[in-house]
């Protein structure tokens, strides 16, 4: 995943965050989108107004090396999936 400072991102899903349950939608290997952050936690906006779709992640991790993200979802109480991300 890459987060630029213009507040894009561009990440290889590798059929991660594909949405079957909504009928139309496919991401493919990649997806791009906007991006922002509000305290720990990290949006991913992926399309526009009329119709798009959005990631939460709770940052659990940020240093100049290491990213570690744990998924987040309205109404979900359990903890999602954690993500690590490694600068190379």
């Amino acid at each position: 995943m890459t987060l630029t400072a213009d507040n894009e991102f561009y990440m290889r899903s590798n059929g991660w965050i594909v949405p079957t349950a909504v009928p139309g939608w496919y991401f493919g290997d990649t997806a791009e989108g906007r991006w922002t952050r509000n305290k720990d936690t990290l949006v991913l906006t992926i399309g526009d107004n009329r119709q798009g779709y959005t990631l939460k992640f709770k940052i659990l991790q940020a240093t100049h090396k290491d990213l570690k993200l744990q998924e987040v979802f309205d109404g979900f109480e359990r903890k999602g999936n954690e993500l690590k991300f490694v600068r190379q």
